[in-house]
């Protein structure tokens, strides 16, 4: 077979490799000087395997055991690494023999052979490899893993690797054939039953379907808050005084309703504008403090006797405080409302005055005039 010219790397072919196939292509008949004569033909031209031939002495290219020489001086031999036996042993507990390749053929060396003899003569090289021929190491743990057709028609105990291999060799290959036969008749018969079976029941449902289906549409609500129970707390209210009795005060409020937007605002539209800001005076109920604190207040002013003549003087009182005060009445906030001498005519000092009858007249104090 016709080599390959030589460049001289040595990643895509070794020195020893190169020269082998050199000597077995020229031929072990052939003299020195011829296969030195014809080393040159076997190099990349301009590639440094052929700048180095150039470089040797002429003597040297003429002599192939010298070209030998010079080749592992160049070039020293690189050591190749095996594997160690333990590595080897490692290999031999992994090297399964499957149930799918029992019973069928495979290819070696362009020859037709039975899977479980190729197999068997693998497992006694790595034995080899591993140290353990003449032993019964892992033998036992190997048997255990074959193929039940297989495991049953060999023993369990055998002197060394060299007989459990003969051993696996010599079981009878048409047995071994029927019945991986049969077995792979009666599997598909089995998955035929099961694929009819599933098709007339339909898909077993689940144990847990419905509870899933139950969890799946749940919902978690909020009962809605007795408004009765927790009444709404006014705005600016003290939320601890309230009158719902002991321990029922508006600290507890309802819930507000959710959040709404509120609608979207009318076009503006311009107003009158409104009435000046008249303050008014909220007027309360009078108590019976109130009369009180009132008639104790009126005896401090000046008060006219009930007579013809006093009543007369009350009246011209009267219109002089109208012609003072006019049409309106003065504000509170106005400091000469009750300074004593604010009207020289006028000599009270309140904003009322009053016609009380005295106890001689046979009645009790009552009012004549009402305040201005």
């Amino acid at each position: 077979m016709p080599i390959d010219a030589w460049d001289g790397n040595t990643e895509k072919m070794s020195v020893q490799s190169f020269l082998w196939a050199f000597h077995r292509d020229v031929k072990v008949t052939t003299s020195s000087a011829d296969k030195a004569k014809a080393f040159k033909m076997y190099l990349v031209p301009g590639s440094e395997a052929d700048d180095w031939f150039a470089r040797l002495p002429a003597a040297t290219r003429t002599n192939m055991d010298l070209i030998d020489a010079a080749l592992d001086a160049q070039y020293p031999s690189e050591a190749t690494v095996q594997p160690t036996p333990a590595e080897y042993a490692t290999d031999l507990l992994k090297a399964w023999l499957t149930m799918e390749e029992l019973g069928t053929k495979v290819k070696l060396a362009d020859h037709d052979v039975w899977a479980h003899h190729a197999w068997a003569n693998k497992m006694l090289r790595l034995a080899v490899k591993a140290g353990v021929t003449t032993t019964t190491t892992y033998i036992k743990q190997v048997h255990r893993e074959l193929p039940g057709p297989l495991c049953t028609k060999i023993a369990k105990l055998h002197p060394d690797w060299a007989a459990f291999a003969k051993a696996i060799r010599d079981v009878n290959t048409g047995e071994l054939e029927q019945e991986m036969k049969e077995k792979k008749q009666e599997k598909e018969e089995h998955d035929k039953l099961a694929r009819l079976v599933e098709q007339q029941t339909g898909p077993q449902a689940s144990p847990t379907a419905g509870i899933c289906a139950q969890l799946t549409n749940a919902r978690i609500s909020t009962p809605a808050l007795n408004q009765a129970r927790w009444p709404q707390a006014a705005a600016g209210a003290n939320p601890f005084q309230g009158t719902g009795g002991g321990g029922q005060g508006n600290l507890f409020v309802a819930p507000q309703a959710p959040y709404q937007a509120p609608p979207p605002r009318a076009q503006f539209q311009p107003q009158a504008p409104c009435a000046p800001y008249q303050p008014t005076t909220m007027q309360q109920p009078l108590t019976g403090n109130n009369r009180r604190t009132f008639f104790d207040a009126i005896t401090c002013i000046v008060h006219h006797p009930d007579t013809e003549a006093d009543r007369r003087a009350h009246g011209d009182q009267q219109q002089q405080w109208s012609r003072f005060t006019g049409t309106s009445r003065s504000p509170s906030t106005d400091p000469t409302r009750f300074a004593q001498g604010a009207h020289p005519s006028i000599r009270v000092n309140a904003s009322v005055a009053v016609m009380v009858t005295t106890p001689t007249s046979g009645s009790n104090a009552r009012h004549h005039a009402s305040s201005v």
